[in-house]
């Protein structure tokens, strides 16, 4: 049996029907993956030191346990369309899937859609995201290399479309410097 070492947060919360909730969320990974429900007599017991009172349990994700959660901004202008806030998550689930990454699509925030009225555009900003190994595996590395990217070209206010197109005009140049 393989032991590991992580970091976690134990939130304890009594709900509306009078029921204890205790949950332990994975700090790496943001993930709650474990949740025992118990009656106001069975906390009484397990704070006054009694071991192993009985609870209704919920175990999830725990793919995801131990690995870090990298999240990514991304941000795409399209044509207006008809409809609400759900028009654009559906058009996002439909056109922004990235292959290997999650999509947030929920666009819940008041700076996620923003309108260009005069364009008739309108730039969504969302985010994906992946679990991967915090091991420094080459998946780790690419993930981190794929957020300080994004992260320069927000600063320097430039498209990671443009940013690539620039690079590698820059790479071309150099080859073929090398070349002569």
């Amino acid at each position: 049996m393989e032991i590991k070492n992580l970091k976690g947060q134990v939130t304890i919360s009594r709900r509306s029907n009078d029921m204890v909730y205790v949950s332990i969320r994975d700090e790496a990974s943001k993930t709650d993956f474990v949740e025992v429900e118990l009656s106001l007599e069975k906390y009484a017991l397990v704070l006054t030191g009694l071991s192993q009172v009985s609870g209704e349990m919920e175990v999830y994700d725990l793919d995801r346990v131990g690995k870090t959660k990298v999240r990514v901004p991304r941000t795409k202008t399209i044509p207006r369309i008809e409809g609400d806030r759900k028009a654009y998550c559906v058009w996002l689930k439909e056109h922004a899937q990235e292959p290997g990454w999650i999509l947030d699509a929920g666009l819940s925030s008041q700076e996620s859609i923003f309108h260009h009225h005069s364009e008739g555009t309108v730039t969504l900003n969302y985010a994906v995201y992946k679990y991967v190994d915090p091991n420094f595996s080459q998946e780790a590395e690419d993930a981190r290399a794929d957020v300080a990217f994004e992260k320069w070209c927000g600063k320097n206010h430039i498209t990671v479309e443009d940013a690539m197109s620039e690079a590698y005009v820059i790479f071309m140049a150099g080859w073929e410097a090398q070349k002569l």
